[in-house]
C-alpha cells in the first residue's frame, strides 16, 4: 500500500523504491495506492500502461501520461 499525501513525491525519488514496486507487480502480487500514491506507481517501470487507474485530481495528468485509464470523480 503506497500512502497519499506529499511522501509519493519523496518516495519515487529512490530507485530502489520504484524497483520493489515494480517486482511486486511482475509478481503478480498486490499493489494499493491512495491520493497522491500513484506518482510511484507513474515511476515504476510502466506498470499503470493500458491500467484504469484513479488518483487525486491534481497528478491525473501524471497517471495519464504513464499509460492509464484514469477514472476519478
Amino acid at each position: 500500500m503506497i500512502p497519499g499525501g506529499y511522501a509519493p513525491d519523496h518516495i519515487r525519488r529512490y530507485p530502489k523504491a520504484n524497483k520493489l514496486v515494480a517486482d511486486m507487480n511482475a509478481q503478480g502480487k498486490l499493489v494499493a495506492s491512495i491520493c497522491h500514491g500513484p506518482w510511484v506507481l507513474c515511476s515504476a517501470h510502466g506498470m499503470l500502461k493500458g491500467r484504469r487507474a484513479t488518483s487525486f485530481f491534481a497528478i491525473k495528468d501524471d497517471v495519464v501520461n504513464a499509460g492509464a485509464l484514469w477514472g476519478g470523480r
